[in-house]
């Protein structure tokens, strides 16, 4: 089977991407990957390896939420792929991807993967984060950009025969929208790189969270949460990893850090440092506001480490039941305070827990997932 896969952006190394590179990687069919923007230096390096087909007329300052929704919204129209060389139009959708489709389907044969209809729209929290940030002028061309992307994102679910999406929370968010009839939708949860789990009974005093440095993210109501930890239990470190997704956030992080002992932060770290925490460290983070899924507290989870995770998240559908877990609102630093004590105070208890954690990941393989992906198109492709 020929397929035509269109992802928005290959700019950074956050879960969309990882999951179009597994896909790539595992999959038994003929893939070809279309995208507007393709940054060799700031995403996964083994996308090299496969030929990226670059369609993208306008580029925008990636750190500009309004220039670049403006960007894409405006290529999109210009977007043209010759779809009639393959047998299916497979779409993963973020952000603006699904503005593709205003130019670019096959009747019938149109399907998509969705990790989230645009959360700046449809998510409560972020939309009342962007009202409250933005200065007067950009509230109002916000406001505006939202209207304009309301008016083109109905037309363009409609060209959709069939949608998968990762988690119950993307399945809810879609279904209030409206976007899509329930019986089109079904959801697949990712894989995860189990083999970063070397089963290690390591368990230093290290808080680890790697994760882009995005303002959902939180990164900074962590830093402010250790900042009162480390007062008093300060044999314990934080170490922050991920890329830079907003320059100006990440400023902010660093002048919060700066302020702070025991804090280490690491940009763009190589897979073997990474592979270390996951596997010598006490404690895994994920502070991520309403995250779509998170494939960090699976890896975590699968090498048995203690998770201290923000209480609404896709990920639950896998680690609701996962015993070595403190779940609480991460959007209230006191509240990450308290788990961490909680953790350090009860230290040996929570080890033993995420010793089980690993027992809810054995599934979530790449490898299952594409080959899941695979047989669902094969399955839907019969069906016409």
């Amino acid at each position: 089977m020929r397929i035509a896969l269109f992802h928005p952006w290959l700019k950074s190394k956050g879960g969309a991407e990882k999951l179009v590179l597994e896909y790539l990687k595992h999959t038994e069919h003929d893939v070809d990957l279309y995208c507007w923007v393709y940054d060799q230096e700031n995403t996964f390096k083994e996308f090299s390896k496969f030929d990226i087909i670059e369609i993208g007329k306008f580029k925008a300052d990636p750190n500009s939420f309004l220039l670049r929704g403006a960007s894409y919204l405006v290529t999109s129209l210009f977007s043209r792929i010759d779809l009639e060389r393959y047998d299916l139009f497979f779409v993963s959708i973020c952000a603006l991807s699904e503005l593709i489709l205003l130019k670019n389907h096959l009747k019938g044969r149109t399907v998509a993967y969705c990790h989230t209809p645009l959360k700046a729209i449809h998510s409560k929290e972020d939309l009342k984060y962007y009202l409250e940030t933005f200065s007067l002028p950009k509230k109002l061309l916000f406001l505006l950009a939202k209207q304009i992307f309301e008016a083109l994102e109905r037309p363009s679910w409609s060209k959709l025969d069939f949608v998968y999406v990762n988690s119950s929370i993307v399945k809810k968010r879609v279904l209030n929208a409206n976007l899509i009839d329930e019986s089109k939708i079904k959801i697949l949860h990712p894989g995860v790189d189990l083999s970063i789990s070397e089963n290690s009974n390591v368990y230093e005093n290290v808080f680890f969270y790697p994760s882009r440095f995005i303002e959902y993210k939180r990164q900074d109501l962590v830093l402010k949460a250790f900042k009162e930890f480390v007062k008093e239990y300060p044999e314990y470190k934080l170490v922050l990893c991920g890329s830079v997704s907003r320059p100006k956030y990440f400023e902010k992080v660093k002048a919060i850090a700066s302020k702070v002992p025991n804090v280490e932060i690491v940009v763009n770290a190589p897979y073997d440092f990474v592979k270390k925490m996951y596997n010598s460290c006490l404690c895994v983070i994920f502070a991520a506001r309403e995250e779509d899924f998170g494939i960090v507290p699976i890896e975590a989870a699968a090498c048995n480490r203690v998770l201290l995770l923000e209480e609404k998240g896709g990920y639950m559908d896998v680690l609701s039941k996962a015993p070595g877990k403190i779940a609480c609102d991460c959007s209230d630093p006191r509240a990450i305070y308290e788990a961490m004590k909680e953790l350090a105070d009860n230290k040996d208890k929570y080890i033993k827990l995420a010793k089980r954690n690993m027992d809810y990941t054995k599934h979530l393989t790449w490898e299952n997932f594409a080959k899941n992906l695979d047989k669902e198109l094969e399955s839907f492709l019969r069906k016409i």
